[in-house]
């Protein structure tokens, strides 16, 4: 789909361009957004002399990455198909200026209509002979999630183990992690600088086992918290089930963020416990508020895999590779089998817990 715009645009592209000057620097790019990735392609040409504005706009316009081609039959179609005229949706927005004109394809765009109080968001996606009907709906929904997950500023979070003589449990998959999750949101990250501040912030320790907590801004500026472990609490620790499910699909599932409130609004409705252990909308087993899920079944220790919505825990994943553990879908009606249940994570390690109603 995007090769056949690319080559659409370039075609466009020289009817007001300078022979021989049209060209694509960069093909199929990847960026990243929160909740979609989205595959981009650059063509650049130089006008010729005698191109105006106006041509320039008679070229380009309607993009060709939304008619597809070839453009004049497909507008037939979409004006067939279409009830009502689209407005700015995939129109353009932008500005002229002395020497220079920007202007955008407008998409995922929200329009106020103050007269009427309504918003309007357009949103699409590219048909092409192979598409499938259902994907493209689902595609639609995808592109659209923007607006059910409005941005908020959050910092990514690590929470460590240190240990006198052994230093910090796990630091290389800890900042492994950090660093997914830094490329995933756009966040400054800076490796050698994050190790210097850890070293400076253990040096001091009087001897003692300490938890310590390390956050990270968008902007790359570190905060760190070195504190002693206080003592852990008698096991089996009593752990129920959260009365409402989590979104597998929600991205704040799959890192450590300070953004904890899904998981601090689970864990209120039950006070009585301490701990919860989530589902998620298809009714699978995912992790607790502060652990991952480990389960015992006919002598295996089972956890959950990533894709029913749950924090790559560093702990969890070294015990992956050991072969200590293996992953599985786990339902609740697994926990009433289990020889055994237990909590883990990188500070506490292993946690053997009870589940109750």
């Amino acid at each position: 789909e995007n090769l056949m715009i690319v080559d659409l645009l370039r075609n466009d592209a020289g009817r007001i361009s300078r022979f021989g000057s049209v060209e694509v620097p960069r093909l199929f790019e990847v960026e990243r957004y929160p909740t979609v990735h989205q595959l981009t392609s650059t063509v650049r040409s130089r006008t010729q002399p005698e191109a105006t504005l106006t041509d320039v706009f008679r070229a380009l316009f309607p993009s060709g990455s939304v008619t597809g081609a070839p453009k004049v039959r497909t507008m037939q179609i979409i004006r067939t198909l279409e009830e009502t005229p689209r407005g700015v949706y995939t129109g353009a927005i932008g500005f002229v200026s002395p020497g220079e004109a920007v202007f955008n394809v407008a998409i995922r765009t929200l329009v106020f209509d103050h007269a009427s109080a309504e918003v309007e968001l357009g949103v699409g996606g590219g048909i092409t002979y192979d598409s499938e009907a259902e994907a493209e709906y689902r595609e639609c929904f995808a592109k659209a999630a923007f607006v059910r997950h409005p941005p908020s500023e959050f910092d990514l979070l690590e929470t460590m183990l240190f240990e006198p003589g052994a230093g910090l449990f796990l630091l290389d998959e800890h900042l492994a992690r950090l660093r997914a999750s830094a490329e995933y949101f756009g966040f400054a990250f800076d490796e050698e600088g994050i190790r210097r501040r850890l070293t400076r912030g253990v040096a001091g320790a009087p001897g003692e086992v300490l938890r310590v907590r390390l956050l990270l801004s968008r902007r790359g500026e570190i905060r760190l918290e070195c504190r002693p472990l206080p003592p852990a609490p008698p096991t089996p620790l009593r752990v129920c089930l959260a009365a409402e499910p989590v979104n597998s699909a929600n991205p704040l599932l799959y890192h450590k963020t300070t953004q904890r409130q899904l998981y601090e609004s689970r864990a209120a409705d039950r006070p009585d416990c301490d701990d919860v252990l989530l589902v998620n909308e298809r009714g699978e087993l995912t992790e607790s508020t502060i652990a991952n899920l480990v389960v015992r079944l006919d002598g295996q220790l089972w956890t959950p895999p990533l894709e029913s919505g749950l924090l790559p825990g560093v702990f969890r994943e070294s015990l992956l590779r050991s072969g200590a553990i293996r992953e599985r879908t786990l339902r609740p009606e697994d926990l009433r089998r289990a020889e055994a249940v237990f909590l883990i994570n990188s500070v506490r390690r292993w946690r053997q817990i009870e589940v109750v109603e």
